[in-house]
């Protein structure tokens, strides 16, 4: 959760600190169409999220071959239990957010409205668990959840313990249908900025 934090800074300000500190007008003159600029700004930030995602899981794998660690406790090291965690969600859901946070604080030129967004954000899916909770049929409400996590409990949610530690995440059903729904509307997000931002000085 603590990376929702970090995408407002990283991703959410790219634009904006160029009117800031005034240097849109050099950038603006260097031989680049919007299109560039605007995926250059983006996409840097969300790699860089995901590098900064990426040191926190390399340090949980060193941690799992440090002398200290106990061994029996630990089930086999598989490389892809961590990718696929990557792939499925840190990845997908640093470009959701950043999306969002990039059209605001790149359209309302306020750095803080990025971190505003992910407040509500969290707000929202708190009182969408508390709310389907008593909820039989949950599918529709995991589709309502941008980090997938629902759609993950959903599909998950009467396996047996060493189910949860031996099998691959299912990547279908609810979780399949939230990943394209939410990457759909990251897409949208982005195009959005790209029609509305003004590449002049």
């Amino acid at each position: 959760m603590f990376v929702n934090f970090i995408i407002p800074t990283v991703i959410g300000v790219t634009i904006y600190r160029d009117f800031k500190y005034n240097t849109h007008a050099v950038l603006y003159s260097y031989p680049f169409t919007k299109t560039d600029y605007l995926l250059g700004k983006f996409l840097s930030g969300v790699v860089i999220t995901t590098l900064v995602c990426a040191s926190v899981a390399f340090g949980m794998i060193l941690a799992t071959i440090l002398p200290f660690a106990n061994q029996e406790l630990l089930a086999p090291f598989s490389l892809w239990s961590y990718l696929q965690a990557f792939i499925y969600f840190v990845i997908p859901n640093i470009f959701i957010i950043g999306s969002f946070t990039f059209l605001l604080t790149t359209l309302l030129r306020n750095e803080y409205v990025g971190y505003i967004f992910v407040i509500v954000l969290m707000i929202f899916i708190s009182i969408l668990s508390v709310a389907t909770t008593n909820v039989d049929d949950k599918y529709i409400y995991t589709l309502y959840d941008y980090s997938g996590q629902f759609a993950l409990s959903h599909l998950t949610e009467y396996w047996t313990i060493n189910e949860q530690n031996n099998n691959n995440i299912p990547f279908e059903g609810a979780l399949l249908h939230n990943r394209l729904i939410w990457i759909g509307i990251g897409i949208l997000m982005f195009l959005i900025t790209a029609f509305v931002f003004k590449f002049d000085y």
